[in-house]
């Protein structure tokens, strides 16, 4: 009777990519809470990894409605399959980031102006290395005017001593 235990398994059977039986267990869940938002996600995505398009107009409105009423109820990279809406992708991803990256309760800047000679720029990513992005924009680096910009690149991942990332 805990709509929380099923969308854990709905959860646990996604992940084993058993999507038939994740879609069952998240519509149990909601049957039981009609407005759990982790069951709502769990069974749009598995619908639309299974290409299963029978519900997607019902699907859409219910994106819409729980979106508007300021509730996660899709992924962001699923709402991207399911909607065409940029206004509603920006608020899904705006309640994503809200709830999975909550403010600092001490931030690291506060509004101080600084004065440089040159504009920082910072690339983060973790494909600094043998990789397809780092092939494409290794060259934006190097044609940076080094006599208007300082640039720094952080890597999230390992270094794999690639050429690629040598050059980086």
């Amino acid at each position: 009777a805990d709509p929380n235990i099923w969308s854990n398994r709905a959860h646990t059977f996604s992940a084993l990519k058993r999507l038939p039986e994740a879609i069952a267990d998240a519509e149990q869940a909601l049957a039981l809470d009609p407005n759990h938002a982790s069951a709502q996600r769990m069974a749009f995505h598995c619908r639309l990894h299974t290409c299963d398009w029978s519900r997607r107009d019902d699907d859409k409105r219910r994106i819409t409605a729980g979106l508007e009423a300021g509730s996660r109820v899709v992924n962001t990279l699923d709402h991207r399959g399911l909607g065409d809406s940029e206004r509603e992708h920006l608020i899904a991803a705006a309640l994503f980031a809200a709830e999975e990256f909550p403010p600092a309760s001490h931030p690291l800047w506060r509004g101080e102006r600084y004065r440089h000679d040159k504009i920082r720029l910072a690339y983060l990513s973790t494909d600094f290395r043998a990789h397809a992005v780092a092939s494409l924009i290794v060259g934006i680096f190097e044609h940076h005017d080094k006599t208007r910009f300082e640039t720094t690149a952080i890597s999230f991942s390992p270094d794999d001593r690639s050429e690629t990332r040598q050059r980086i």
